[in-house]
């Protein structure tokens, strides 16, 4: 006797919090499975590419979210990095996983992803404080010393 487990569904994962990149930073890598994002199955068959279950998944980024990209190799993964202003925005993006079990040629299933992906430019949230520089005479040949607090942000 031969007992198999039917897998009735994969539920949609638990999506993460907006995630947030300064402009001008170095790359990010937003990895999913680090953030907790797990694919459930029901009931927990466990079941992989090696007993015939298949997962693609296919990300859906806007276009004009120019500074995001999929991480070839990774379909958990995306980068995030620039150094254009004119790329700053808020990104909503999806990933879905499309579920295919060999075994039982009637089980297809899409559970989806999606979360936010804040690109701020740091000059426009920055708050420079003003400097006060103190009254300063100057007489032609003397040389004269400046003490003040540089500008903090």
């Amino acid at each position: 006797m031969t007992v198999d487990c039917v897998l009735t569904a994969v539920d949609d994962p638990t999506s993460p919090a907006t995630q947030t990149y300064y402009i001008y930073d170095s790359t990010m890598t937003i990895d999913l499975t680090a953030l907790g994002v797990i694919y459930t199955q029901t009931p927990p068959c466990e079941l992989d590419a090696s007993t015939g279950y298949v997962e693609t998944y296919v990300w859906t980024i806007p276009n004009d979210a120019i500074p995001v990209t999929e991480v070839s190799g990774n379909p958990m993964q995306l980068n995030v990095v620039t150094n254009k202003n004119t790329e700053a925005g808020s990104f909503s993006v999806t990933l879905v996983n499309t579920g295919v079990r060999a075994a039982q040629s009637s089980f297809t299933d899409n559970p989806t992803v999606t979360f936010t992906i804040d690109v701020i430019d740091p000059c426009t949230i920055t708050t420079i404080h003003d400097v006060t520089v103190n009254p300063i005479t100057m007489i032609m040949g003397a040389v004269v010393t400046q003490d003040f607090t540089e500008a903090t942000v």
